[in-house]
């Protein structure tokens, strides 16, 4: 579906004009140019001035940009003809990016947004619904922004909206743009079908079924029911199938695939030369190049049997449960430019994957049935994945491409998706150009007795997925794609759609999509009253968090693990799981980086002057603090401080990070309570 500002970012780059050849139409730019500047309204220290004139289909669109006379304070806008701004940008060099939490309510950022809008937009702010969604950013963002959708009569326009995005400290614009579609005409709202009904309807066409999913956080693979097809539409009116028509805007098959020549859930360590690693090899009984092009050359029916191996790369990989090996990736060399690459289990020879990149050719044609290409690959995968081959059944959707075979693993008649063996045949020759092999032996199943029936499962779907009207910009009746569109009515489901049912407790559950809200945490009760109540509420808003356990525990010391754990935290902006091997992995990158003392224990109780060096080093301070003989902090114990720390506490007060104990103090070796803590680090915000 293109849009305005889609269309125009392309205009940007393919067909950018000189102004000059406009010049017979300067009236026009005059006009868009008062336009835009009445809205924006430029400093007066902007004084320098460009611009250039797209056409896109049809539309003429103008880049207007002020800037300073050194280039350091930018403003950018893109105008129609016809005076909608549909995008600005403003920029300032001089300015440094601050870290620190929201100055104003979501409230105010949306009056902000508003405001601004209006001003610049009037002609759309009629179809603008202004209760719109504010996303804070985060405690190292600087921004905030701010979502306004489109409605015509009370009913959302699908994929249309405005985005502001504002300075979080000032509530300043920095940018706007906007994705919207005219149209001729607009289809009422008398005769749509309901919502119970669109329901009923999409849940048919969503096909709903019996899976297994396994969550990374569970043991056991569990039953869910899941829809075959996603994001569905159709007609408010009619019920019948609604197709949104997309234009290509090229062709990126082929390249890509070369970046990915093997699926795998593994996390790869490190890429290693068959120079690198040849006493390795010998020493491990890893499989040579010769042996691993000799298991190719018998790759029957295959675009890589034809080619002739050229590089071997071992790589070490991290398995389940810490575990390592190596994978041996052979590069090969065919005729007229092609190439590939298997992959194997260094050591077994176990096939793991295959990528062929064929040039394209005008003579190349589809000549293969799929029933052909299918016995191939039935027969591939019999010789060369002969330990699962019984396990597994041909899985096809909607999106299946001409030539590709997915099988995945089955148990008890129900599929598991993410065991799978796929399979791709070149439609021209028929022979085998991918392959590759996810599949992980210890997954346990969750048993099928007590499940839920599809029809209650489909009921509870319906429900989670809550069908919604939308207008949506339908281009098959109109001239001119971007301007002469229809909005007709369609239903949707909602976002939540992407929800799988629990075929146990008919619950909604969300495997694999990550909801893009912060979590909400209400601090602990044993925090009401406490001085480190505000701190803590504010940090964990933000995403850092100590503990998510019933008590905080704010008067209980901290050991140096978990005040590494907390900054690391706040470093990331987000709650890191307390659990061993991540305290380990923190610790090792805690002196990694200088933030430890080689001599600092992990289970020790933190001091004060830890604590402050802690702080004053992760905020980039290290070298300035290990100055000798400048520093004086002001507190009577001063000699007690480490000299190695006496640095960073001096640095600490004179940003108001850490404050002496009364009488004068700074007590260097009294411990941190977890409440100090989170004091300590809000403090830190914005330095």
């Amino acid at each position: 579906m293109k849009k305005v500002i889609s269309g125009i970012l392309v205009a940007v780059i393919v067909a950018s004009l000189s102004l000059s050849a406009f010049a017979a139409e300067e009236s026009e730019l005059t006009r868009v140019v008062k336009t835009a500047k009445s809205a924006i309204l430029p400093p007066a220290e902007y004084t320098e001035f460009s611009s250039e004139k797209y056409e896109v289909s049809g539309l003429s669109v103008y880049s207007l940009m002020w800037h300073t006379q050194n280039g350091e304070k930018v403003i950018e806008c893109q105008v129609l003809a016809s005076g909608e701004i549909v995008s600005y940008y403003t920029y300032d060099r001089t300015q440094e990016q601050k870290t620190g939490v929201a100055v104003y309510t979501e409230e105010e950022y949306l009056s902000f947004a508003e405001v601004w809008f209006k001003k610049v937009n009037p002609a759309y702010s009629g179809e603008i619904n202004f209760s719109g969604e504010v996303s804070v950013g985060s405690i190292h963002s600087d921004t905030v922004r701010v979502t306004f959708r489109r409605e015509k009569d009370g009913v959302e326009v699908f994929d249309n909206f405005a985005r502001v995005i504002l300075n979080k400290f000032t509530g300043e614009v920095r940018s706007m743009s906007v994705e919207w579609q005219d149209a001729r005409q607009i289809e009422e709202k008398e005769g749509v079908i309901t919502p119970e009904a669109a329901g009923e309807k999409l849940a048919a066409l969503s096909q709903l079924y019996l899976a297994y999913e396994k969550p990374h956080d569970e043991e056991k693979a569990r039953l869910v029911y899941v829809p075959k097809k996603r994001g569905l539409m159709i007609f408010a009116k009619t019920g019948e199938s609604f197709e949104v028509e997309y234009v290509s805007e090229g062709d990126g098959a082929g390249a890509s695939g070369a970046l990915n020549d093997m699926a795998t859930s593994e996390k790869a360590e490190s890429a290693l030369t068959e120079k690198e690693l040849s006493a390795i090899a010998e020493l491990e009984g890893l499989l040579t190049k010769s042996e691993l092009s000799a298991k190719i050359k018998e790759m029957g029916g295959t675009e890589v049997a034809l080619m002739e191996a050229e590089s071997l790369n071992y790589i070490k990989t991290e398995l389940h449960g810490g575990e390592h090996t190596y994978y041996a990736r052979v590069g090969l060399r065919g005729e007229s430019g092609s190439f590939g690459t298997v992959t194997f289990e260094a050591r077994t020879g176990e096939l793991l994957g295959i990528y062929t990149y064929l040039l394209p050719k005008n003579s190349r044609k589809n000549t293969q049935s799929r029933e052909t290409m299918q016995k191939r690959a039935n027969g591939f995968i019999a010789l060369w994945a002969e330990d699962i081959k019984d396990e597994t059944a041909l899985f096809e959707s909607e999106y299946t491409a001409e030539g590709s075979f997915n099988f995945v693993q089955m148990h008890d008649g129900v599929p598991y998706c993410a065991n799978s063996v796929s399979v791709t045949c070149d439609t021209s020759s028929g022979r085998i150009i991918r392959y590759s092999r996810i599949w992980d032996k210890t997954v346990r199943f969750e048993e099928k007795e007590g499940c839920i029936t599809l029809l209650d499962a489909t009921e509870k779907y319906i429900e989670a997925s809550a069908p919604k009207l939308y207008y949506i910009a339908d281009g098959r009746n109109s001239g001119n794609y971007m301007t002469a569109r229809e909005l007709v009515l369609i239903y949707a489901f909602s976002e939540t759609s992407f929800a799988y049912i629990d075929a146990m407790s008919g619950q909604t559950v969300a495997y694999g999509f990550a909801e893009d809200k912060k979590e909400k945490y209400e601090p602990q009760k044993d925090l009401e009253g406490h001085f480190a109540l505000s701190a803590v509420k504010t940090l964990s808003e933000n995403g850092i968090i100590l503990t998510k356990d019933e008590s905080f525990r704010p008067d209980e010391k901290i050991t140096v693990s978990e005040l590494v754990r907390l900054v690391m935290s706040f470093e990331r902006g987000m709650y890191i799981e307390p659990d061993e091997d991540t305290e380990e992995q923190l610790m090792r990158e805690a002196f990694a980086r200088g933030l430890l003392d080689a001599e600092t224990r992990p289970d020790a109780m933190a001091t004060r002057e830890v604590a402050a060096s802690v702080i004053i080093r992760l905020l980039g301070y290290k070298k300035a603090s290990e100055i000798q003989g400048i520093y004086k902090t002001g507190f009577k114990d001063e000699a007690k401080i480490k000299p190695t720390y006496l640095g960073a506490v001096a640095i600490a007060k004179g940003l108001g990070i850490i404050n002496g104990r009364p009488g004068g103090n700074f007590d260097p070796k009294g411990y941190v309570t977890r409440g100090e803590a989170a004091v300590i680090l809000f403090g830190s915000l914005g330095k």
